[in-house]
């Protein structure tokens, strides 16, 4: 496969999960927590679940500036789902965990996630549901493949 069809097949790829419609559960039942989460506080707290970060390590993860990094966890701070704490050799180090709010949080919004892909796949005939089954299986070794080639990731 030459690189400029791989890449339209990446871009294809791309369209499509922009294009997937966005599949929640019934909120009418009273247990609809409100976050207000950007992406990027999300994909913070995401690395949170996995321990305390520090700042620069959070500000790497994202690519984005310590500054920008600092405003984020302050307002997270607001929410009361993440908080700081600074190292007691080097008061300049400051690192980052999840709260109990927090890790409820994440956990909250994978399982509406993972409820509206069971929902959508309901839908599915049984070959389909085989298809689907493999892609994800695919998926997951890659993802498995770059966190031991990114092991502080």
């Amino acid at each position: 496969m030459t690189d400029s069809s791989r890449q339209a097949k990446l871009d294809h790829l791309s369209d499509l999960m922009e294009s997937m419609p966005i599949v929640t559960p019934d909120a009418s039942s009273g247990d609809f927590p409100e976050y207000e989460l950007t992406l990027s506080q999300f994909k913070a707290m995401t690395l949170l679940q996995k321990g305390p970060q520090r700042m620069s390590d959070i500000a790497r993860h994202l690519d984005i500036s310590l500054s920008s990094v600092t405003n984020m966890v302050g307002r997270l701070e607001g929410k009361k789902l993440v908080q700081r704490t600074h190292d007691t050799a080097d008061r300049r180090v400051v690192t980052c965990e999840l709260t109990e709010e927090g890790l409820n949080a994440v956990t909250w919004i994978w399982q509406m996630g993972r409820r509206g892909m069971l929902a959508i796949s309901e839908l599915l005939e049984d070959d389909e549901l085989d298809q689907l089954i493999r892609a994800f299986e695919i998926l997951v070794n890659a993802a498995r493949r770059a966190g031991d080639e990114n092991p502080n990731e």
